[in-house]
């Protein structure tokens, strides 16, 4: 508590996704995959996460780093020319992922590969920008953060479309940038507790206060619960819109499932393939799941 780290996050830390993604190649049998992936903190560490959870030696990974479009487009010519299974594209810029499958669409080297995009893809533009090669869209295969559910979700969501006459799913953001708000305005609560000043080492004490005690949902109508709770300096237990915001304090993550998504048939939406749930740092389908996506295809 006396030097709590400054970063904090609703999303899951994008190791996580790495490690899920990893797994759930292994699990439908691929063994050589090309990871096309942008400079930065996101493409870099998502794609030497993946890299280390799949290398052994029966997994290789092939890796093209991209800055630019121009070594995007080499990259992209690169990896079509070699015998992987599976394309693993990786960019933050949605622009980055339509112009990489309008390539592939035209190059007859990708005819025999897979695909496989990152939460960034996870939006519906992704197929208005790329209805020019449809036919890919039986081939694609994604990760993202769980879609948020529950009550919470629900009123936010129902709040969000009569705002904004679309639901909160357009974005799988959506919810856990609802709770990152929150959490901010919470974080402050406990820093001004008593009268306090507002301080941004306050606020991620605050933030270590959130993920247990008596359960708070994150509601408007909650607020003044919040502040009465803290200003006994006792802790709360929030529920959001992304679900529960039980943070680990040695981390300071939370542990949000990921899901494994593919294009659904009318191409305007996703269809939820699986999940994987975590147990210290090895993912495992969640209790119940199966691979639905590949029971349909079979």
């Amino acid at each position: 508590d006396a030097q709590p780290g400054m970063l904090w996050r609703t999303a899951p830390p994008d190791s996580l996704q790495g490690v899920a993604v990893a797994q759930d190649m292994k699990t439908r049998g691929v063994r050589h995959v090309a990871v096309i992936y942008q400079v930065g903190p996101y493409g870099e560490g998502l794609a030497e996460v993946f890299q280390e959870s799949f290398s052994d030696d029966f997994h290789t990974v092939d890796g093209y780093l991209f800055d630019n479009d121009a070594s995007r487009d080499s990259a992209v010519s690169s990896a079509g020319e070699t015998n992987v299974e599976e394309v693993f594209f990786i960019s933050s810029e949605l622009s980055d992922i339509t112009k990489f499958l309008s390539g592939a669409g035209v190059n007859s080297n990708y005819d025999d590969k897979d695909f496989f995009l990152a939460d960034g893809a996870a939006d519906e533009q992704m197929m208005q920008q790329t209805s020019q090669v449809s036919e890919l869209w039986l081939r694609i295969r994604g990760s993202r953060p769980a879609i948020p559910d529950g009550n919470v979700y629900k009123a936010f969501d129902t709040a969000y479309a009569a705002a904004y006459s679309v639901s909160a799913d357009i974005s799988v953001y959506t919810g856990y940038s609802f709770d990152a708000a929150w959490l901010a305005i919470y974080g402050t609560a406990w820093s001004a507790r008593a009268g306090g000043p507002v301080t941004g080492v306050g606020i991620a004490q605050g933030l270590r206060k959130v993920s247990s005690g008596v359960e708070v949902e994150i509601r408007a109508n909650s607020w003044n619960d919040v502040k009465a709770t803290f200003a006994e300096n006792r802790p709360i237990d929030v529920v959001g819109a992304s679900g529960e915001l039980d943070y680990d304090l040695e981390t300071e993550e939370t542990t949000t499932p990921i899901e494994i998504w593919t294009v659904n048939e009318s191409g305007d939406g996703f269809d939820l393939c699986t999940t994987w749930c975590w147990d210290g740092q090895t993912p495992e389908l969640c209790e119940g799941e199966i691979d639905r996506c590949l029971q349909d295809a079979e």
